[in-house]
């Protein structure tokens, strides 16, 4: 089973409304300028039960990251039981992190694993730019 995920596409229409302007850059002090939504959750990766201590702490204190974004925390359950997982967001709202957070996490529990011996995880990426990113 494969669960899919569409994460934070809006329809054009709504950017050019005026409610959230995500397209043209508004003047700060203009008081008509809405925030731009937040794309974190209250989801904390310190609390959730699925993260390895060790990954926490690398999260946490070294990537200084404190909530999960929407496609983190709706995949990363899934992910990490080892369900396939088929996910859609933005660029920039943490689809790396979705999807090599829960691979980590498999690597670290896996008894068959065995580094430098084994292939542990095999990410195929469709160009180089996004290969030097992941």
């Amino acid at each position: 089973a494969v669960s899919i995920i569409d994460i934070d596409y809006l329809p054009i229409s709504v950017f050019r409304t005026g409610h959230i302007s995500l397209v043209k850059k508004l003047n700060p002090c203009d008081n008509q300028v809405k925030k731009q939504p937040s794309f974190l959750t209250s989801v904390s990766f310190g609390d959730h039960p699925d993260i390895h201590p060790l990954s926490r702490r690398a999260i946490t204190e070294v990537l200084k990251l404190e909530s999960m974004t929407e496609i983190q925390s709706k995949t990363f359950a899934a992910a990490a039981s080892g369900k396939d997982v088929l996910g859609r967001a933005r660029t920039g709202k943490g689809k790396a992190l979705a999807f090599l957070g829960p691979a980590s996490e498999h690597l670290l529990e896996s008894k068959d694993y065995v580094p430098n011996k084994s292939v542990g995880v095999l990410i195929i990426s469709p160009t180089r730019e996004l290969a030097a990113q992941i």
